[in-house]
């Protein structure tokens, strides 16, 4: 009869050609395990059933039995403590490369509208400049071309010119420089105040304002007319009153 034997000490396992118990027609069937639990392969244990006679098949199934009560019970999961903190779950795969997406198009418009910033400033700055050599080459020209226009310094006429380019269509701009240009040097040449039928001669207090401001430019020519003729009248206070005596 089949039984069950525990515990036992082998000191050695021998394989033989021929087994030394059993005939031709009945084997033993000796099954070793080791642990506290006994490894079923319920294929196994079928093929071994079936050799067996009904009795034979029956202790064996009972020993089994007997065994797989033997076996500990499996522990219990811990109860998770309370006052662990549960984690929040994972988003969803796809939900997650949304939100780096999201992400990441807030990095591009920022950036962009960083751009459009550094971009707006650096084209005011250029408009600036541009504005300013505009400018210095207006003056430039009044300074060369029209410094005996009256009323005006160079740097006034210059912006007065500058204003006109901007507003004004370019042939009635180009007429306006060319009659500045002509009444200039007529003024220049003194000409303009001349007395017809006379000797060219200055006569009046205002013509000798006016010639000895012109001697003047002549001799400092870095310097505008206006200022030549200020610093005439300054210098001549009383002919300076002879002309506003003359103009009443």
């Amino acid at each position: 009869m089949p039984a069950k034997l525990k515990p036992l000490v082998i000191e050695e396992i021998s394989f033989v050609d021929k087994g030394a118990s059993g005939d031709d027609s009945h084997r033993p069937e000796i099954v070793f395990w080791k642990g506290d639990t006994m490894p079923i392969d319920a294929s196994k244990v079928e093929a071994i059933l079936a050799r067996m006679d009904e009795e034979d098949r029956n202790v064996m199934i009972e020993a089994l039995a007997a065994a797989k009560q033997d076996e500990p019970a499996a522990p219990e999961p811990e109860e998770k403590q309370e006052d662990e903190e549960e984690k929040p779950p994972m988003p969803p795969a796809d939900e997650e490369e949304k939100m780096e997406g999201e992400d990441e198009k807030e990095k591009v418009d920022k950036r962009a509208v960083e751009m459009r910033k550094q971009l707006d400033d650096a084209n005011a700055k250029i408009a600036k400049l541009e504005g300013e050599q505009k400018l210095a080459s207006f003056v430039k020209t009044a300074s060369e071309d029209m410094a005996h226009v009256p009323g005006m310094a160079p740097e006034d006429l210059g912006a007065v010119l500058k204003a006109c380019s901007e507003a004004l269509p370019e042939e009635t701009f180009g007429k306006l420089k060319t009659t500045l240009t002509a009444c200039s040097r007529t003024i220049e040449k003194g000409d303009l105040f001349v007395e017809i039928g006379g000797s060219g001669e200055a006569s009046g207090a205002l013509d000798k304002l006016r010639k000895l401001a012109k001697t003047l430019h002549d001799e400092t020519p870095d310097k505008s007319y206006e200022h030549c003729y200020t610093k005439v009248v300054k210098a001549h206070p009383d002919l300076y009153a002879a002309a506003k005596a003359e103009e009443a």
